[in-house]
């Protein structure tokens, strides 16, 4: 079934509102069932007419979110397999993401969101340990689907929060017109969040060895998977 869309964008133009309509993307999700089908947010988009759900032995079509991707979703260089077969996203646990058989996957053009935050009530201020739902809006507000991007997280009562937490950074992605900018900025943002963290735990925990201060954000970022695996 299409979900092909069709929603008003309004992007600025001389300083005009210039009001246009142009066909959506399909949405869908790769289901692996690894995940609580009553908190799933992927699932929650499935049950609200959102996005589409395919099972392994589908072939994915257009971008596919992945974290075992190796090429960052670039604006200006995805559009044209945006178009031609839609955003989809993996739907499984970081808990159980070693699990995951992601050579048995079939089709689609593998991409990396870049450097951002999580805001769901799981994972909320992790980076990188985004839901289905907060993945696939990310993906489609870096594509300049602005508000198809918002009515994804509409809903969920984090969603919002998403928007607050990630809008320097969305601002600065958005500037970037290469694939090679938006990793070097993704890295640069890291970096700093590293650095701004690290500061923070050190004014926290001043027994802490401040020698060793290189591996507190992975440290903190490992801890307690078991227990943070919405999706």
């Amino acid at each position: 079934k299409s979900l092909i869309l069709t929603f008003e964008m309004a992007p600025k133009r001389d300083g005009e509102d210039a009001r246009v309509k142009r066909r959506e993307p399909q949405l869908y999700m790769l289901d692996f069932q690894q995940c609580d089908a009553s908190k799933c947010s992927g699932r929650i988009l499935n049950r609200r007419g959102m996005l589409v759900s395919r099972r392994l032995n589908q072939r994915c079509t257009g971008i596919l979110l992945s974290p075992a991707a190796r090429l960052t979703l670039s604006a200006t260089e995805d559009q044209s397999l945006l178009l031609a077969g839609g955003l989809g996203v993996i739907d499984c646990s970081w808990a159980k993401l070693e699990d995951v058989g992601f050579r048995r996957i079939k089709g689609g053009a593998p991409r990396l969101l870049p450097f951002l935050l999580a805001a769901n009530s799981v994972n909320f201020g992790r980076p990188m340990r985004l839901n289905c739902a907060e993945a696939l809006a990310a993906g489609l507000y870096l594509l300049g689907y602005f508000e198809r991007a918002r009515a994804v997280l509409q809903g969920f009562s984090w969603g919002e929060g998403f928007w607050g937490l990630n809008e320097e950074f969305l601002r600065r992605y958005m500037a970037c017109t290469s694939r090679a900018e938006v990793d070097a900025v993704s890295a640069a943002i890291q970096s700093q969040s590293v650095k701004e963290r690290n500061r923070k735990a050190r004014e926290n925990d001043d027994s802490i060895d401040k020698n060793g201060w290189g591996d507190v954000f992975a440290a903190m970022d490992s801890e307690d998977d078991e227990a943070k695996s919405e999706c």
